[in-house]
């Protein structure tokens, strides 16, 4: 038995439902993409901000450890060591947060 009536009607609906549904998911995906880009790039703000200090610090001990210094001077950069450690360990975490906002 053949429908005499044609399909337009009937599919006319669901095509424009489909159309709408698909520029509204373009859309989220667009805002998605955006807010992912924008928290890498805070990500990696953050990172510099934090590594830059954290670099000075150690670079500052490099050099008083290569200096003259008097005995209560040698004294406070005995604890070097201590410091250079905190410094390495807080390191570590901003180097993976600024390595994972590359990946995204």
């Amino acid at each position: 038995m053949r429908c005499s009536r044609p399909l337009v009607p009937i599919t006319r609906p669901w095509k424009d439902k489909v159309r709408s549904q698909t520029r509204e998911l373009d859309v989220a995906k667009c805002i998605a993409e955006r807010a992912s880009h924008l928290k890498s790039e805070h990500l990696i703000h953050i990172s510099h901000e934090i590594r830059t200090p954290l670099n000075g610090i150690m670079g500052a001990l490099s050099l008083l450890e290569r200096s003259t210094l008097s005995e209560q001077q040698q004294e406070l950069i005995a604890r070097a060591p201590v410091l250079r450690f905190s410094v390495e360990y807080h390191q570590q975490p901003v180097g993976f947060l600024s390595d994972r906002s590359w990946a995204t």
